[in-house]
């Protein structure tokens, strides 16, 4: 089954915010290259329920004053890079054990004047809040 869903998962999306926000929830099927945009706004990007097969996904980041949090499930392993000027990226992610097939969810870009936050919650958890400082 994992198969035929991967056959036919997006080769590549993009959700954009500009002075606003955007939040991606819920099961749906995340492409094999995902962008998220914003400027002066957010985004929250949930892929507890989602369609993440085996093998790497790549997440480009931009943000431009303000701020992006991805959420995901314990058995995704989070690989995270970029740059962050007059803001930050943080990985509260927790890294599951090795396991073969594994998703394994690749995030690169930016932000200036802002932040990318990256969280483990199990599907069934309450969403993180934006002030929320440990695990």
């Amino acid at each position: 089954m994992l198969a035929d869903m991967s056959a036919s998962r997006p080769e590549h999306r993009r959700v954009t915010a500009v002075f606003g926000g955007v939040k991606r929830a819920g099961r749906w099927q995340v492409p094999r290259k995902f962008s998220v945009n914003v400027l002066m706004g957010g985004a929250q990007i949930d892929l507890r329920d989602c369609d993440l097969p085996p093998g790497p996904t790549e997440l480009k980041v931009r943000c431009l004053g303000g701020g992006i949090a991805v959420i995901v499930r314990p058995d995704v392993v989070v690989d995270l890079s970029g740059f962050s000027f007059l803001g930050g990226f943080h990985d509260k992610s927790v890294p599951p054990a090795a396991a073969p097939e594994q998703s394994l969810l690749r995030i690169s870009g930016f932000t200036v004047m802002g932040g990318l936050h990256v969280w483990t919650r199990p599907p069934d958890s309450e969403q993180p809040r934006s002030r929320e400082r440990d695990g």
